[in-house]
């Protein structure tokens, strides 16, 4: 895939999806069942839902993640210095961690909520995310992990910092029609592709379908506590 006409933001992303998370001889990976594996010399470009006969679908956290973050000149400032940490030896890897260094290196920064993990909300997105908002200056930022991994209890990426241009959320609206013009969306019930009565759409493989995701314009995914 080539990189040269991508954004910052997304050669970022794209290193963190392709990032080597590790292996452990316990995880459910085998030899290359690991996230961080099976995207190697994936085109991230022409990824963008997965689905097959089920109404479930998959949305690509790469493109998602693309349309809600930014990396801006303050978030690309604090991934430099987390990398100037990690390279001296100090633990910056775990967003637990970086929050602490945050804390200390710049008083004005304001936590919005807590850490939290998509894997423990209704998710939709091709991989499991990591993150705890905060704001700096007036603008969102958010401090990301991506897991790579087969176990979801470990294998994440490195902390990285982005602007937040958008709501984030692992359970993103979808919606999408066929050259028949059958409407489906997963507003209904959250999860699945449903039609406008509401009941599960089944997507054949000879159907030609097009779907487009909905991107809120809401700041923070949390409020101040």
């Amino acid at each position: 895939m080539k990189t040269s006409n991508l954004t910052p933001t997304k050669k970022l992303l794209i290193s963190m999806l392709t990032e080597n998370t590790g292996k452990h001889f316990l995880d459910s990976g085998f030899d290359n069942g690991r996230m961080w594996q099976r995207n190697q010399g994936k085109n991230f470009e022409a990824e963008f839902y997965e689905g097959d006969d089920t109404p479930l679908i998959t949305v690509s956290t790469y493109h998602y993640l693309s349309q809600v973050l930014n990396l801006d000149p303050f978030a690309i400032k604090v991934n430099a210095m987390l990398k100037r940490k990690r390279a001296k030896g100090i633990d910056a890897h775990w967003i637990g961690e970086c929050d602490e260094i945050l804390e200390n290196w710049n008083e004005q920064i304001e936590w919005r909520g807590d850490q939290f993990n998509t894997y423990n909300y209704e998710n939709n997105l091709s991989q499991v995310l990591q993150c705890r908002v905060f704001v700096y200056d007036g603008t969102p930022y958010v401090l990301l992990q991506i897991h790579g991994g087969a176990d979801v209890r470990g294998g994440y990426t490195d902390t990285q910092c982005f602007e937040l241009t958008g709501y984030l959320t692992g359970n993103v609206d979808v919606y999408g029609s066929n050259d028949n013009g059958d409407q489906v969306e997963n507003t209904y019930n959250g999860y699945s592709l449903t039609g406008e009565n509401g009941e599960p759409v089944t997507m054949l493989e000879t159907d030609n379908w097009q779907f487009n995701f909905q991107v809120h314009d809401e700041t923070y995914m949390y409020e101040a506590n």
